[in-house]
């Protein structure tokens, strides 16, 4: 029988301060602070035998250039 392990990890990644910001067309200028900080959640399960990773980003959309990092890192 395999043994199931778990990890986690949080990492902060609200912009800076004065950022372009999207999702809403008619929004106009730029951000005027911070209401609550955004994150990258990861959930890592492992058996031993295969591993799998579950993560999250407080965002709208992450642009292939990102993706492509994320892959190349964890692959």
């Amino acid at each position: 029988m395999r043994q199931l392990t778990a990890g986690t990890g949080r990492l902060m990644i609200t912009p800076p301060f004065d950022c372009e910001l999207s999702g809403f067309v008619a929004r106009e200028g730029r951000s005027r602070g911070v209401h609550d900080p955004l994150y990258a959640r990861a959930l890592v399960l492992a058996d031993g035998k295969e591993k799998i990773a579950l993560v999250s980003v407080d965002a709208l959309g992450v642009d292939a250039k990102l993706l492509a990092k994320v892959r190349e890192k964890v692959a």
